[in-house]
């Protein structure tokens, strides 16, 4: 059974989003392997932590993104995390999914008038 240094883990790791699983398939060895190894080194943990915030970073680009192309959905996402601040936050934005709800039913309300 091969021994796995901590550079050939870390080389792995690399684009794995930390994500154990993935990092085991890369070097060929089980999952429990990586799990053990990151136990017992804190330098791997640190590497694993630091690939996890890739994939946040990567997540707020593509929803900033959605925002920049007018998703609605994806901006009150955003504005419901992240703008507490400024007056917004759940109770605001569960106010307008009501009234989002409530302009579809007199939307769909006309048009069955209207047949």
């Amino acid at each position: 059974m091969p021994r796995y240094t901590d550079e050939a883990i870390l080389l792995a790791m690399k684009g794995t989003g930390g994500i154990i699983r993935e990092i085991a398939r890369k070097l060929g060895c089980k999952r429990q392997t990586i799990s053990e190894r990151l136990e017992k080194s804190k330098k791997l943990r640190k590497a694993r932590i630091s690939e996890t915030k890739n994939n946040v970073d990567m997540g707020e680009m593509v929803l900033l993104k959605l925002m920049s192309e007018l998703n609605l959905d994806a901006t009150k996402y955003y504005l419901n995390a992240m703008g507490k601040d400024r007056g917004y936050g759940t109770q605001s934005i569960k106010q307008e999914i009501k009234q989002d709800i409530k302009q579809e039913t007199t939307i769909k309300k006309i048009e069955i008038e209207i047949v």
